[in-house]
């Protein structure tokens, strides 16, 4: 670690200077936000790829460019839930995928949704659905924490034996759960299917 000011300064200048030598900042213009968000997923396929939770916000956005704020108020909530971390909003995204549409992989999941979602409506109505389910998501990744998790549900019993599956490391039962809890379906109907989802193990 350097200790002095001036070595400190030295490291700083030698820092900059390996960004100004060796990396390009290149600047793209586009003449709307629609053209932006096709010029980004352009890119992106030719690179590194990013998380599908990135690839997915941006054809969101770019199909709701006319309410942009509300999308992208819609899309803070759910990221903030997970922290920002891209790779968890990435398996929520597929969870709720299996439990509205069917169990795809991954890799698979932003050719699905962009065949699927392709308009505003459809891009509205996956959002709400998205922001809508994300509490319950939490509440079976964490049952028993923190409080307000665990007072999701009103029958204990849920939680109970959502925090032995989750014990054992188990996410097959997720899209079950979700797909219940979106239909509105009794927590005795929840429990009941949580008990085969136990017994299967």
């Amino acid at each position: 670690m350097k200790k002095t000011l001036g070595e400190r300064i030295d490291r700083l200048d030698n820092i900059f200077n390996s960004f100004y030598d060796k990396f390009y900042i290149v600047m793209i213009s586009a003449p709307s936000q629609l053209d932006a968000f096709t010029i980004f997923e352009t890119l992106n396929s030719r690179g590194k790829d990013l998380e599908v939770s990135d690839i997915i916000k941006n054809h969101l956005m770019a199909l709701l460019h006319d309410d942009m704020d509300s999308a992208n108020s819609a899309w803070q909530r759910i990221s903030s839930a997970f922290n920002g971390d891209s790779h968890k909003i990435s398996r929520f995204i597929r969870t709720y995928w299996a439990a509205s549409h069917k169990v795809i992989q991954e890799s698979k999941l932003y050719r699905a949704i962009s065949q699927e979602i392709t308009n505003m409506s459809d891009a509205t109505t996956f959002l709400k659905d998205l922001d809508a389910l994300v509490e319950v998501y939490s509440v079976l990744d964490s049952p028993i924490a923190p409080k307000s998790h665990y007072e999701f549900f009103r029958n204990k019993l849920i939680t109970q034996h959502l925090d032995i599956l989750n014990r054992l490391h188990v996410m097959l039962y997720y899209p079950i759960v979700m797909s219940m809890y979106y239909r509105d379906y009794r927590e005795d109907d929840i429990l009941k299917a949580i008990r085969v989802c136990l017994e299967t193990i």
